[in-house]
């Protein structure tokens, strides 16, 4: 199952811990959509609502072309603690996508400092390895180009960079 969530926690707060219950779904339909399924959604759930720990009910979605699902909707018990920052000076960045030669401009760096904002448990076990910042290359580009960056984390983790985008030359 995956939760999916819209809008933010109030300020200085944070998750540190979701459980689902029941943590499994019985999803009907023929064997074709059955094998296509991944993962059932709920329906999302509106954090700017949450402000303490606590649990809610909310509703799954049937997945596309099922028949059925069984429950309908499930628990989700929330830990929310208040949210710390941690910084992570020179996390490398990723050049994805590139058809071609493609360098970061004389100027710029290959790392940028990310902060990671989270509860303290959170923070605690996460490790520049699990951050991913890329920069995606692909496309008809000519000279130098400044595109933006993206990046991925551990759940309930979010995060700020120090640089939106980044500036790459593309020769042939």
């Amino acid at each position: 199952m995956k939760m999916l969530r819209e809008n933010e926690l109030p300020d200085g707060l944070s998750i540190d811990e979701v459980t689902i219950e029941p943590n499994e779904v019985s999803v009907y339909g023929t064997t074709n959509v059955l094998e296509e399924i991944e993962f059932v959604e709920s329906e999302p759930v509106d954090l700017s609502e949450i402000d303490e720990s606590g649990e809610i009910v909310t509703a799954l979605q049937v997945p596309e072309d099922a028949e059925r699902i069984d429950p309908e909707e499930v628990n989700v018990r929330f830990t929310i603690a208040e949210e710390e920052e941690l910084e992570f000076d020179a996390v490398p960045i990723e050049i994805v996508g590139a058809e071609e030669t493609v360098t970061f401009a004389d100027d710029v760096a290959s790392a940028i400092t990310v902060t990671a904002y989270g509860t303290q448990s959170r923070l605690a076990r996460l490790t520049a390895n699990e951050i991913q910042l890329k920069v995606d290359a692909s496309g008809s580009h000519e000279g130098e180009q400044s595109l933006p960056l993206s990046i991925t984390g551990p759940s309930y983790i979010r995060f700020e960079l120090g640089e939106d985008e980044t500036r790459l030359r593309f020769s042939e």
